[in-house]
């Protein structure tokens, strides 16, 4: 019967990783991708909403709804 090595005081020998290391930076560059997409989504759905409430009659609020998603939208990729 094979036994385990007993380790005394000393932490056992270091495992191979099966992930290779990752950037550092690549959570942030992740996120800034992520954003884009959903600032990109925002900016295409404002769009829709500005020329829909320019085409309704009385679609003031439709208009200014759409513009505040695209801008949030526009915020979202430039950050």
């Amino acid at each position: 019967m094979a036994s385990r090595p007993v380790h005394l005081g000393s932490s056992p020998p270091p495992v191979a990783e099966a992930v290779p290391a990752r950037h550092p930076l690549a959570a942030f560059r992740d996120t800034r991708l992520r954003h884009r997409v959903h600032g990109a989504a925002l900016m295409l759905v404002g769009g829709a909403g500005v020329s829909t409430g320019l085409l309704m009659v009385g679609g003031d609020l439709a208009t200014m709804v759409g513009a505040g998603m695209g801008v949030y939208g526009f915020y979202l990729c430039r950050r």
